[in-house]
């Protein structure tokens, strides 16, 4: 016999225990509750607004907690970008010569906490003039 026979089998054998009052009395009344809320749903037609408003109800009553976590979220996100940031928004950028200054200093600084005493300077690569792009122009002013 398999296993779900045979607890079948021992749930037919047990006997049925009632109900307690207490909890007899609750469930009727919820049921009551429930029967009176249904009868008094319109049955005629309805607005969009209203069907709009029963299907959001439905689909966020399924997880009141996640819902309310997400709109705090919301509400912080919001709360941060209204409080802070506005100085560095209105800010205008450093010039060119400034920037390079800074970066220089922070390079030398960078370079006197490691340990090193001389920085070098980036060599930069010469400008090349450009050279003929083919023999035909030597050719053509030899000849």
């Amino acid at each position: 016999m398999n296993d779900d026979a045979q607890f079948e089998n021992r749930l037919r054998r047990q006997a049925l225990k009632p109900i307690p009052s207490e909890w007899r009395r609750d469930i009727l009344r919820e049921a009551s509750r429930a029967a009176e809320s249904r009868s008094h749903i319109a049955v005629g037609p309805v607005s969009w607004l209203e069907m709009l408003k029963s299907q959001l109800a439905g689909l966020l009553w399924s997880s009141p907690r996640a819902w309310a976590a997400l709109a705090t979220v919301w509400v912080i996100i919001l709360v941060m970008n209204l409080s802070g940031g506005r100085e560095s928004m209105t800010a205008t950028p450093l010039p060119v010569a400034q920037a390079r200054m800074a970066l220089k200093q922070k390079q030398l600084l960078l370079a006197e906490l490691a340990g090193r005493a001389e920085t070098r300077e980036a060599v930069q690569p010469r400008a090349v003039s450009p050279g003929p792009r083919s023999q035909r122009r030597e050719e053509t002013s030899v000849g």
